[in-house]
């Protein structure tokens, strides 16, 4: 539940920052303008709370029900969001890549 919140908010901050590129007004800091989110589903972890997505979370970015890729999918977002973090990210973005067969998920983007 707390992924989708934070998804949730990531959306809107994404969209805000978008709209104040849209206006010509110089981005907010807190924005997430820097993250290239495509459409559809994503995850984001938070480095506060650093912590594997549900399954569900991850099954839904797949678009699977398969249960050993939903794993290997939370192995991905483990492995790669502590990297992130211990870096000094804020957060951590992750989408489905298609390119791939069978989808796998992709580092999208941080946030200090």
């Amino acid at each position: 539940m707390n992924i989708l919140r934070t998804t949730l908010a990531a959306a809107l901050s994404l969209a805000a920052a978008q709209s104040a590129f849209a206006a010509g007004a110089e981005p907010d800091q807190t924005a997430l303008s820097g993250i290239a989110v495509r459409a559809g589903a994503t995850i984001v972890v938070d480095c506060r709370y650093e912590k594997l997505p549900a399954r569900s979370a991850v099954g839904a970015v797949l678009d699977t029900n398969n249960a050993s890729a939903i794993e290997r999918g939370r192995e991905v977002v483990e492995h790669y969001a502590h990297r992130e973090c211990m870096r000094g990210a804020g957060y951590v973005v992750f989408v489905r890549d298609g390119s791939t067969a069978p989808a796998s998920l992709a580092l999208a983007g941080t946030r200090p």
